[in-house]
């Protein structure tokens, strides 16, 4: 019988992890509502609107703290942990697709806490749009210099 397979509570010596899994941080839990769901890193990066790197680092942090078990145990043992009496005093966070999020009202940064610039930028294809964003800021300067150099030469046919 596996260790994961009773209901854990936060003193239960039956599931190594449930004292950890207890403590986690908000980001922390939000990572792991979905890893509960079997979602990947890139799913669970897409859908909280950060990178996939953010989000290895908030799983391997509890990896750590936990002794390294496979994500598929902790995944488990947190889902398990989620439906015990022990989990009802953790408020359960709030997590909303990236795309329904609310427009940018607080000072130039939106609800995820990104600016406004970076919103478009993140997500499941940000490496296009980022590389769109770079062509488009390129033939931007290029047509800044374009005029500056028009005007300098008409400058200089007056003088």
């Amino acid at each position: 019988m596996n260790n994961l397979d009773t209901h854990p509570t936060g003193d239960d010596v039956a599931c190594p992890y449930a004292k950890v899994l207890v403590g986690l941080t908000k980001k922390q839990h939000e990572v792991f509502e979905l890893l509960a769901e079997n979602r990947t890193s890139k799913e669970i990066a897409w859908r909280l609107g950060v990178t996939e790197g953010a989000i290895t680092q908030r799983i391997e942090a509890v990896r750590s703290q936990t002794g390294f078990p496979p994500r598929a145990d902790l995944a488990r043992a947190y889902a398990r942990l989620r439906a015990s009496e022990a989990f009802a005093v953790v408020k359960e966070p709030e997590v909303t697709p990236f795309a329904f999020r609310p427009a940018c009202t607080c000072g130039g940064r939106g609800a995820s806490g990104l600016s406004a610039t970076a919103l478009p930028l993140s997500g499941f294809d940000n490496g296009l749009r980022r590389f769109a964003a770079m062509i488009a800021i390129a033939v931007g300067l290029l047509v800044a210099a374009l005029v500056a150099l028009s005007v300098a030469q008409t400058l200089s046919d007056f003088l």
